[in-house]
């Protein structure tokens, strides 16, 4: 990197300027052979030959996963991918990075995810929901919590949950009725018979639970040690 009247650029290994048409106000690093750079408020990528990666310039460009970044203009939100396509026809309120294959979204106060070819999951809005892990986000809606999949399907269409929490070491759990248990990554309770008054996250295949002043282990397959 170089600096010259306040204005910064870029050296390649041949000692030449890479980009002679543009000065910026702020330069980052180079990752996977583009570095972020800001001019005027507003944010790109350049290549190696200085070349910028999008048409658009941002006002905000989170980092890319899975081949997917979130970026902001004029107040709202959308995702490109890393050939700078918009991949979204509606620009949103708000927006989460992608992950695990789903990136939350927010738009006149709901909650959706969209995909990562920019498909938004559901038809429903939700009036809460937590940013999806191992293909699973909780949601609310009307005061009721469940799961929504990559698919956007919700997981559990005829049980609905005083809470749901987000998948930790595969496994995500429920509250109901001041019960807890866990759902694995098939989408199903990993014990549907015995409802704990507690449970832990599952650590090196266990969690810790438990069952009317009992404690105990639950392992992966749903056996209970007392």
């Amino acid at each position: 990197q170089v600096t010259l009247n306040g204005k910064h650029n870029f050296i390649n290994e041949e000692g030449k300027i890479i980009s002679l048409t543009l000065g910026f106000d702020e330069v980052g690093y180079f990752y996977n052979g583009f570095a972020q750079v800001k001019v005027d408020g507003k944010y790109n990528h350049i290549n190696t030959k200085g070349k910028v990666r999008f048409t658009l310039w941002f006002n905000y460009i989170q980092e890319f996963y899975d081949g997917i970044a979130a970026v902001k203009l004029n107040q709202k939100w959308n995702f490109v991918d890393e050939d700078g396509n918009i991949l979204c026809k509606e620009w949103f309120d708000n927006a989460n990075s992608i992950e695990d294959g789903m990136a939350r979204v927010q738009l006149n106060g709901k909650y959706n995810f969209v995909s990562k070819t920019g498909q938004i999951l559901s038809s429903q809005w939700f009036d809460s929901a937590v940013p999806g892990r191992y293909g699973f986000a909780p949601i609310e809606l009307n005061g009721k919590w469940n799961f929504l999949n990559m698919k956007g399907e919700i997981v559990f269409p005829n049980q609905w949950f005083n809470k749901t929490y987000s998948f930790y070491n595969g496994f995500g759990k429920v509250l109901l009725n001041r019960k807890c248990n866990f759902v694995n990554i098939s989408g199903k309770i990993l014990s549907p018979n015995l409802w704990f008054d507690d449970i832990d996250d599952f650590e090196e295949g266990f969690a810790n639970v438990k069952l009317n002043d009992q404690e105990g282990k639950i392992d992966t397959n749903g056996k209970l040690y007392l």
